[in-house]
Order: structure tokens, then sequence, then C-alpha cells
């Protein structure tokens, strides 16, 4: 993606970008096949929602990210329309504005380009060394998700 980016951008019209959102609209938008998908979706949204509500008793002052969902949807309602309101919003996009999002977030050297590495590790091992925390090039282990996100500076 890297090399391919700038090539991406540039080749990219209004046309391919409508192409583009009307075919994310129509994925969003296809009905749920199986009863199980619906009730998936509305877990996930109440999970969603209870985290929203954590998070925003926790961040105290620092809860700007979360003031722009909270205002669509108040902190703690899970949000049931989601797709609807995405597809909604994706309308909006405009091709000037894609461009400058992918070259502030996605192009190689961007100040705003972030990299986010995970890594899994077994409960089951009885090795300590293998479940310590471990500086790697400079990245940073997040052992509580909570206080990361209240220290993270928002844009």
């Amino acid at each position: 993606l890297d090399t391919e980016l700038p090539g991406l951008l540039s080749s990219l019209d209004d046309e391919r970008l409508q192409t583009f959102k009307d075919s994310i609209a129509v994925r969003k938008l296809e009905p749920d096949q199986r009863l199980t998908q619906r009730a998936g979706r509305y877990w996930a949204e109440i999970s969603a929602a209870l985290s929203r509500e954590i998070l925003s008793t926790t961040a105290g002052s620092n809860s700007s990210a979360l003031s722009k969902e909270a205002s669509a949807t108040g902190i703690g309602e899970p949000l049931f329309q989601r797709a609807q309101l995405e597809v909604q919003q994706l309308q909006h996009l405009d091709l000037a504005g894609f461009k400058r999002f992918a070259r502030e977030l996605l192009s190689p050297g961007s100040p705003e380009r972030r990299l986010l590495v995970s890594q899994v590790t077994s409960t089951s091992a009885k090795d300590s060394e293998s479940t310590q925390s471990q500086d790697v090039g400079g990245f940073a282990e997040v052992l509580d998700l909570q206080a990361f996100v209240r220290n993270q500076p928002f844009v």
C-alpha cells in the first residue's frame, strides 16, 4: 500500500469514488440473512454502548472523543440504526475530503499515521518470561485500555 497509495489516489475520480460508495452502501444495508446475525449486531451495539458509558465515567474531562458519538445517541444508548446512519454519512464524502484523509492518515511519512501491533499470549503459559511486558522497538504494551484511551490526544 505504501508504494501504491499515491498512484491510487491520483487515478481516483468522482465517478470511481461514487462506485465505491454505492458498493459499500449496498453491503451495509443488506438485510440480515439469519436471526443470529441480527442478534449479534444488536448485542455488539449494546456492548459498545456499555463500553462508551464506562469510558465516559472514567475519562472525566478528557472525553471529547466520545462527545461526537454521544451527541448523536447519548452515552450508553445502543445505536441500532448504525448502518443507515453510516450510509447517510458516506454520501457526504467527497473526493477532495477522501484524498485529504488518505494523505494525512495513510501516507508513509505522515505525522498522523499510526501502527497498531497486537500480541496474543496464552493464559496457560507457564513461563513467566513469555508473559511479562516487553518494550519492542519503542512500542508500548497497553495493559489498561481505559487509561490508554484517557491519555491519548484527541484530534
